[in-house]
């Protein structure tokens, strides 16, 4: 057996000492280990939540402006034809037409898909005669049409003798003086 003699207590305390600052030391050492983790876990959470708060915001703006601005987009979702109500639109054109003692024809110039995929652009080619003030009455009646709708083109030329001013099945007699135009209406269907 190993006699204690102070020398060798003085060692093995210092010994004992030293092994429990250590593990003192390492348990220091893991726990700010941990709390900077902790902490970084903690930033994240914090930035996370920052972000879901400002995207909460967005579409909380988003809303308000929907519900500020819905009048007006149910207002122009009605004005906007839907594919099955281009004839609508057609017999409106006809019923402007006849009200206003006027020769009509309606034809599809030209459609194609806008910008929005489920958007198509339908350019018809309206073609009236009749008295001059028959012809402002329907382009007037036209442009205040409950549609939305948009006269890109409008030409009109005066009857003269020369060209038929007779009167067929369909059609309203023409008369020296009054005029023909050709309009073109741009129509937007979804």
């Amino acid at each position: 057996m190993i006699e204690m003699t102070s020398k060798n207590k003085f060692y093995i305390s210092l010994m004992i000492s030293l092994v429990i600052l250590a593990a003192f030391l390492f348990l220091c050492w893991l726990s700010v280990n941990a709390l900077k983790n902790e902490s970084q876990n903690l930033r994240d959470s914090q930035g996370y939540f920052l972000e879901l708060e400002k995207k909460k915001e967005k579409v909380s703006e988003a809303l308000d402006e929907y519900n500020t601005n819905k009048e007006s987009i149910d207002a122009l979702n009605s004005a906007i034809l839907s594919e099955d109500e281009d004839l609508e639109l057609v017999v409106l054109i006809e019923n402007a037409a006849k009200a206003n003692l006027l020769n009509h024809e309606i034809s599809i110039n030209e459609i194609k898909d806008s910008r929005n995929r489920n958007v198509k652009d339908i350019n018809f080619q309206v073609n009236v005669s009749g008295a001059f003030l028959g012809v402002l009455n329907f382009i007037k009646y036209i442009e205040n049409a409950p549609y939305y709708l948009s006269i890109k083109n409008i030409t009109l030329d005066r009857v003269t003798a020369d060209i038929d001013t007779g009167k067929d099945a369909r059609s309203f007699p023409l008369k020296e003086n009054d005029v023909r135009a050709s309009l073109i209406i741009k129509v937007y269907t979804f």
